[in-house]
């Protein structure tokens, strides 16, 4: 479900392909691929509730992990990535998105495989 919002979501935003392609994965890049690249996963899912009944909105957070080979590279994509989902609204993939909202973002590298990476959460609030 959120895999299926999410590449939707990038793959059809210019600014995001134009820079990464359609190199969009689920957890994990397939070996070998070129950097630049995007992975999401899901962090957590818990439905909304109150006292008396479970409301229809389940909130999901998810991570967006940016790798590539030069910090600015990463940095410019990780703006572009923010842009493309940061208070998105509407029916993707079949899903009705009440709302995406960005919560935090993190520099990370990996020396020792000579790459960077900006790691960033958001949470999808979705209709059910």
């Amino acid at each position: 479900m959120i895999g299926d919002i999410v590449y939707n979501i990038l793959s059809n935003d210019s600014n995001v392909t134009g820079l990464v392609g359609t190199k969009i994965y689920p957890l994990m890049a397939t070996q070998g691929t070129e950097l630049p690249y995007i992975t999401y996963q899901v962090i957590s899912t818990s439905p909304n509730k109150n006292k008396d009944r479970e409301i229809s909105l389940k909130a999901i957070r998810f991570q967006i992990d940016i790798i590539g080979n030069t910090y600015s590279s990463v940095t410019n994509i990780s703006d572009k990535v923010v842009d493309a989902l940061s208070y998105k609204t509407g029916n993707y993939s079949g899903y009705d998105v009440d709302i995406i909202t960005f919560e935090d973002e993190n520099d990370l590298s990996d020396i020792e495989n000579d790459f960077y990476r900006k790691e960033q959460d958001y949470i999808i609030r979705i209709k059910i």
